[in-house]
């Protein structure tokens, strides 16, 4: 019963968030789809310096939630209808055990990188990446839906965890980013960042 009101939540958040990113989506000559003027405006706390090394970066094999620092939400993946999306949720509600790219590790100067899998329903065993139909279609545009599909590990899901603990999905160069004005939309931005952090499970 727990479980079928989460999703009856999650399903109303991410129709309500859809219309107002779907309605701020204009035509740019020669750059294709891409929001709106007030939508281009990172609306976020600048990012301080932090050290060089981030204390929160999960290792291998963690079993973590993801929350943003700012808005103090998490990264869920829920049901909508039959298909799978991936919202901003005020509690803890999908588990990610992170797999780290050792080899690549060594060859990356900044930031670790890493795969992130669900763990639990729906979409179990999936990995969090950006969605490729929409990817494919609004390349020019700014920011592109994150979606948790596919069980494989390769270089389409791979995040790099930098050192400010900030998120950027590795094959599209963007940023995993939560606008505190619509704080349960979770994307990925060509510029804006948002500051993640490794939540163990209790």
């Amino acid at each position: 019963a727990a479980a079928k009101m989460l999703n009856q939540l999650c399903a109303r958040s991410v129709r309500s968030s859809r219309r107002r990113m779907r309605g701020r989506l204009m035509w740019k000559e020669g750059s294709g789809w891409v929001r709106s003027t007030e939508s281009l405006t990172c609306r976020t706390t600048p990012l301080k310096p932090t050290p060089a090394v981030c204390p929160g970066v999960p290792r291998n094999a963690s079993r973590i939630f993801l929350r943003e620092l700012n808005t103090q939400r998490y990264l869920s993946v829920a049901q909508n209808d039959r298909s799978v999306q991936v919202i901003m949720t005020q509690q803890p509600a999908s588990l990610f055990v992170t797999h780290l790219r050792e080899e690549r590790s060594k060859m990356q100067s900044i930031g670790s990188p890493m795969g992130f899998e669900h763990e639990g329903l729906p979409a179990c065993g999936s990995f969090l990446r950006a969605h490729e139909k929409f990817l494919e279609i609004f390349t020019s545009s700014i920011w592109c839906e994150v979606t948790c599909e596919g069980s494989r590990k390769d270089d389409s899901n791979e995040f790099i965890w930098h050192p400010d603990a900030t998120l950027q999905h590795a094959p599209s160069g963007r940023w995993l980013y939560v606008d505190p004005y619509e704080p349960s939309v979770v994307m990925l931005h060509n510029s804006c960042k948002s500051r993640w952090e490794a939540m163990p499970t209790l």
